[in-house]
C-alpha cells in the first residue's frame, strides 16, 4: 500500500468484461505527486496505476525529473533514483527506468516458486 497526495486524483472503475471476472481500477494522480510507502518516497509530476496492467509509471515534468528515495533497513544509507519515468511491475517486481538521472534502485527479487527454484 501507499499514501498517495496530488493535486488531481481521477479513480476509474472499469467494467468487468465477463460475468464470472470482476472489473478493473485505475488511478491517474498529476501535479506534485508524493507517494509514500513503507521503506520509500516517490515524487513526481503523474503517477498512473492500472491493476488489470499490474504496472505503476511516475513521470518527472520535463523540467524535474521523478524521483524515488529508498530507506535502507538498518538505517543504512538512503538510495536514490531519478528518472523522466519509472515504470514498476508489483507482482513482478521489475523497473524500467527511462531518462536515467541518478540510480540508487534496490529492487527486490521474484518470491521464490513452491520449487524453490
Amino acid at each position: 500500500g501507499m499514501m498517495l497526495d496530488s493535486r488531481k486524483l481521477t479513480v476509474r472503475e472499469m467494467p468487468r468484461q465477463g460475468p464470472a471476472e470482476r472489473g478493473w481500477f485505475e488511478l491517474d494522480a498529476q501535479g506534485n505527486i508524493v507517494a509514500e510507502g513503507s521503506g520509500y518516497t516517490a515524487r513526481g509530476d503523474r503517477l498512473t496505476y492500472s491493476e488489470e496492467k499490474d504496472q505503476i509509471v511516475l513521470r518527472g515534468d520535463g523540467y524535474s525529473p521523478a524521483e524515488v528515495f529508498q530507506d535502507q533497513p538498518g538505517g543504512g544509507q538512503r538510495r536514490e533514483t531519478a528518472a523522466n519515468e519509472l515504470t514498476y511491475w508489483p507482482t513482478l517486481q521489475m523497473v524500467r527506468v527511462t531518462g536515467i538521472k541518478a540510480v540508487g534502485l534496490d529492487v527486490p527479487k521474484p518470491p521464490k516458486k513452491p520449487d524453490g527454484k
